[in-house]
């Protein structure tokens, strides 16, 4: 207590000069304009001869002497410059209240302005503003938390609904004698078993996801050429041992040689396209190599993802050495969880970077269409 009491007199002796320093300025500032006006007065009575100022100047001195007026015009004008200055000030402390109001309200507060004579003020105005920006940023990541509680619940129940019900119904028929012989019981078995474990995997997975740290969404971005990108992939395709039978065909094409570049995540964007490749491997012919053609359009890099047992038409048409998407396209329809859960993460991965992603043809015989903006000149600078 005794500790408060001492810290508050230096602030309550530096207030008191303060408001000293500020009645002394108004006082000198109104006694400096009443003598001028006073000796202005008396050059003009002098120099020209007006009767009107003359009269007022004799209704005065029948009033108060010289030094009376001298006094009243000095008070005049130091109330008036005082209210002056302490008018500003009241204005500003009104902002201030009306802004700890709308916190205390729980709404967003206009940001205040900095640098007033009071420094007090300035203080108070500073600590208002840091308090909305600490609730407007709380606000937000309650708001991205709920955001990603539901995003969790959506996909767990994406991912869990379908397998559970088939779990389920194996599991009924074994429970009901539903089989001819012991093969087929454990066939059964195996299924279920097999259903169990990939609905494991996929809630653990969602689970993983969830805790991971969240990182700004423009951390890690640069410049990226789309062609070297997939040709590393390609490249990657190539020397992984655990999909021998994943060939990748590239078909680039480059207007006027010039590479294709966009703003991005690229190790994101390598990870949205290889979840592609692998549904366009589930989907098409498994002895085809995946075709990718990539072609630019109205500021935009397309890439066309295909198995080439994809039947024509409904496939993308390929047309002078390059992709064209096909004119029916359609929402992939989730045969399993991992397909499910791998459509949604590469389509969310290429919307954050402002793309789109677009099916065509006829389940299971898809093509896949990946359309990026490609990059303008301010991309890097407002990053």
């Amino acid at each position: 207590m005794t500790e408060g009491r001492r810290g508050a007199h230096p602030e309550a002796t530096r207030f008191l000069w303060k408001l000293l320093f500020i009645v002394g300025i108004c006082l000198c500032g109104a006694f400096a304009l009443t003598m001028c006006g006073l000796i202005a007065l008396r050059f003009i009575m002098h120099a020209v001869d007006i009767p009107p100022l003359w009269n007022l100047y004799r209704l005065m001195s029948s009033i108060m002497d010289l030094e009376g007026m001298v006094l009243l015009a000095t008070g005049v004008l130091f109330i008036a410059g005082l209210l002056w200055l302490l008018g500003a000030e009241a204005v500003y402390y009104g902002q201030i209240k009306d802004s700890l109001v709308r916190l205390a309200d729980g709404e967003e507060a206009m940001p205040l302005p900095a640098k007033r004579s009071a420094a007090e003020l300035d203080e108070a105005a500073d600590a208002v503003n840091r308090l909305s920006q600490q609730m407007s940023a709380a606000r937000e990541n309650e708001q991205a938390a709920a955001e990603r509680m539901n995003a969790l619940m959506t996909a767990l129940s994406h991912d869990v609904r379908t397998p559970l019900t088939s779990i389920l119904g194996y599991l009924q028929l074994i429970a009901e004698d539903g089989y001819r012989d012991e093969v087929e019981l454990r066939h059964y078995i195996q299924i279920a078993r097999d259903k169990a474990l990939r609905l494991s995997h996929a809630v653990d997975r969602r689970f993983e996801l969830s805790r991971l740290p969240q990182v700004p969404e423009r951390e890690g971005w640069h410049p990226v050429d789309v062609r070297r990108l997939l040709m590393q992939l390609a490249e990657e395709y190539r020397s992984r041992r655990e999909q021998p039978g994943i060939a990748i065909a590239l078909d680039c094409a480059e207007p006027d040689g010039q590479p294709m570049m966009i703003y991005g995540n690229g190790a994101r964007l390598m990870e949205a396209f290889d979840m592609l490749i692998a549904e366009a491997a589930r989907t098409g012919r498994p002895s085809g190599p995946i075709r990718i053609g990539l072609f630019g359009a109205e500021e935009t890099a397309v890439v066309h993802i295909r198995n080439d047992g994809v039947p024509e038409p409904d496939g993308p048409r390929r047309e002078e050495g390059m992709f064209r998407p096909a004119d029916r396209p359609y929402a992939p329809q989730a045969q399993d969880e991992r397909r499910r859960g791998r459509w949604a993460d590469a389509r969310g991965i290429v919307a954050s970077h402002g793309g789109t992603v677009a099916v065509f043809g006829h389940y299971p015989h898809a093509a896949y269409e990946v359309r990026l903006p490609l990059l303008r000149t301010g991309d890097a600078a407002e990053a």
